[in-house]
């Protein structure tokens, strides 16, 4: 009677063990793949934040001076950056997908998009609108980064007329 019962116990080990391995298999194949999916799922979010953006500042340039529209937007991985002194909007992030074809730049719209290997199966992901408009950061020719945060983040978009070059100034700021 006792070896029967240490028998079915040591068969019930043996086949939870099976299990546990046949699942560790499993997840150690499909971890990747889900990874790269929620990468991404994550760029074409992004993507969309940054043309968001780009729409409010199209829209305060086509309705003049004066106008102001604020943008809401969480980042939930990345950077944003403001750039003041060459005019341009760029998110930037360090993802396991493989977004666009290595060391090129494509264009989807006005957004150029470049993919850089950062290492094994790693890689930075940058979106960057040029402008031909003067772009400033609370009325000032810098550069402004908003990095990831859990809640949404607010800035304003206005436009302030023309600068001393007849050239149109949005001034973007919190």
């Amino acid at each position: 009677m006792l070896i029967k019962k240490s028998q079915v116990w040591i068969e019930t080990v043996i086949y939870t063990l099976i299990v546990l391995v046949i699942i560790g298999l499993l997840l150690s194949i499909l971890k990747p793949a889900i990874q790269s999916k929620q990468d991404q799922i994550l760029l074409d979010k992004s993507m969309e934040m940054i043309q968001q953006i780009d729409n409010a500042i199209e829209e305060t340039k086509y309705y003049g001076p004066g106008n102001s529209i604020p943008v809401e937007f969480q980042l939930k991985a990345g950077q944003i950056i403001i750039n003041g002194e060459d005019d341009s909007l760029t998110f930037l992030a360090k993802t396991g997908y493989l977004y666009s074809e290595l060391n090129q730049t494509i264009t989807k719209g006005k957004i150029n998009i470049t993919t850089i290997s950062k290492g094994e199966k790693t890689y930075q992901v940058s979106f960057k609108i040029n402008y031909q408009i003067d772009l400033t950061w609370d009325k000032k020719q810098i550069e402004k980064v908003f990095s990831q945060s859990g809640t949404p983040q607010k800035i304003w978009v206005v436009n302030n007329g023309r600068n001393t070059e007849n050239i149109i100034n949005i001034d973007l700021g919190a």
